[in-house]
């Protein structure tokens, strides 16, 4: 994979991090010429997923700020876009067990980890 020329600082209260965090890349020699008034643009698709403790999580539902970062020449943009994350599915299901003999009685739990009243049914 070829190194990004973009990088995405993600910041929330809890601190900050680079998407490119645990990411790998080939070096490779990039030359880029830019005269007075040009300019060079790529559309990138990111994920906010962090990379710690040699895992990758996914974005927790929070607001978090963003900001450009070009990585070879360690720019960072001036201004930065908030993104808030919300839960999509508020309803965890769960089983009592990871390992279920033949046989064995199943115990789903449906929870509501949301901030609003579900109704099913009716």
């Amino acid at each position: 994979m070829a190194p990004p020329l973009f990088d995405v600082v993600c910041c929330t209260l809890e601190g900050c991090y680079r998407w490119s965090d645990g990411k790998f890349f080939i070096q490779i020699v990039l030359e880029l010429t830019l005269k007075p008034g040009e300019n060079y643009s790529e559309t990138l698709q990111r994920d906010l997923y962090q990379y710690r403790d040699g895992n990758y999580y996914p974005p927790q539902p929070c607001t978090y700020y963003l900001a450009g970062l070009c990585s070879f020449a360690e720019t960072v943009m001036p201004s930065y876009v908030v993104v808030t994350v919300v839960d999509s599915n508020p309803l965890v299901l769960e089983t009592d067990s990871d390992i279920y003999l033949l046989g064995d009685t199943v115990n789903f739990t449906l929870t509501n980890v949301g901030n609003e009243t579900i109704q099913f049914g009716g």
